[in-house]
Protein backbone atom coordinates (compact mmCIF):
# COMPACT_ATOMS: atom_id res chain seq x y z
CA UNK A 1 0.00 0.00 0.00
CA UNK A 2 2.78 1.86 0.95
CA UNK A 3 4.13 1.74 -2.12
CA UNK A 4 1.56 2.30 -4.31
CA UNK A 5 0.96 5.67 -2.44
CA UNK A 6 4.81 6.55 -3.03
CA UNK A 7 4.78 5.59 -6.33
CA UNK A 8 1.45 7.04 -7.52
CA UNK A 9 -0.43 3.68 -8.34
CA UNK A 10 -3.59 4.91 -7.31
CA UNK A 11 -5.77 1.70 -8.64
CA UNK A 12 -3.85 -0.72 -6.61
CA UNK A 13 -3.25 1.72 -3.94
CA UNK A 14 -7.45 1.77 -4.05
CA UNK A 15 -7.61 -2.57 -3.91
CA UNK A 16 -5.17 -2.08 -1.08
CA UNK A 17 -7.26 -2.36 1.65
CA UNK A 18 -9.54 -5.46 -0.02
CA UNK A 19 -6.06 -7.89 0.51
CA UNK A 20 -5.33 -6.43 3.71
CA UNK A 21 -9.17 -7.60 4.69
CA UNK A 22 -9.08 -10.74 3.46
CA UNK A 23 -5.34 -11.12 5.42
CA UNK A 24 -7.64 -9.79 8.37
CA UNK A 25 -10.56 -12.31 7.89
CA UNK A 26 -7.95 -15.48 7.94
CA UNK A 27 -6.13 -13.81 10.85
CA UNK A 28 -9.35 -14.46 12.66
CA UNK A 29 -10.84 -10.88 12.40
CA UNK A 30 -13.34 -11.81 9.70
CA UNK A 31 -16.06 -8.99 10.76
CA UNK A 32 -13.38 -5.97 10.58
CA UNK A 33 -12.16 -8.08 7.38
CA UNK A 34 -14.97 -7.78 5.85
CA UNK A 35 -15.57 -4.78 6.00
CA UNK A 36 -12.25 -3.36 4.80
CA UNK A 37 -12.57 -6.11 1.85
CA UNK A 38 -15.87 -4.20 1.21
CA UNK A 39 -13.96 -0.71 1.13
CA UNK A 40 -11.08 -1.93 -0.84
CA UNK A 41 -13.59 -3.52 -3.47
CA UNK A 42 -15.58 -0.37 -3.77
CA UNK A 43 -12.04 1.39 -4.17
CA UNK A 44 -10.87 -0.64 -6.58
CA UNK A 45 -14.42 -0.17 -8.79
CA UNK A 46 -14.35 3.77 -8.81
CA UNK A 47 -11.00 3.71 -10.62
CA UNK A 48 -13.48 2.18 -13.19
CA UNK A 49 -11.65 -1.04 -13.09
CA UNK A 50 -13.70 -4.42 -13.30
CA UNK A 51 -10.80 -6.42 -13.79
CA UNK A 52 -10.32 -9.18 -10.76
CA UNK A 53 -13.44 -8.20 -9.80
CA UNK A 54 -15.18 -11.70 -9.85
CA UNK A 55 -11.67 -13.39 -7.73
CA UNK A 56 -12.51 -10.58 -5.19
CA UNK A 57 -16.37 -11.39 -4.87
CA UNK A 58 -14.98 -14.99 -4.57
CA UNK A 59 -13.02 -13.75 -1.37
CA UNK A 60 -15.51 -12.14 -0.32
CA UNK A 61 -17.66 -14.98 -0.48
CA UNK A 62 -15.07 -16.96 1.47
CA UNK A 63 -14.71 -14.61 4.46
CA UNK A 64 -18.72 -14.65 5.08
CA UNK A 65 -18.51 -17.96 4.93
CA UNK A 66 -16.06 -17.89 7.77
CA UNK A 67 -18.11 -15.38 9.73
CA UNK A 68 -21.30 -18.10 9.57
CA UNK A 69 -23.40 -15.56 6.93
CA UNK A 70 -22.46 -17.37 3.66
CA UNK A 71 -25.84 -16.22 2.51
CA UNK A 72 -24.26 -12.66 2.24
CA UNK A 73 -21.84 -13.92 -0.13
CA UNK A 74 -24.26 -13.82 -3.37
CA UNK A 75 -24.03 -10.83 -4.99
Amino acid sequence: MRLSTERGFSLFEAQAPFFLGYYRAQQGEVEEGIAQMHQGLTGWRSKGSEFFVPSMLLSLAEAYEMSGQAEKGWP
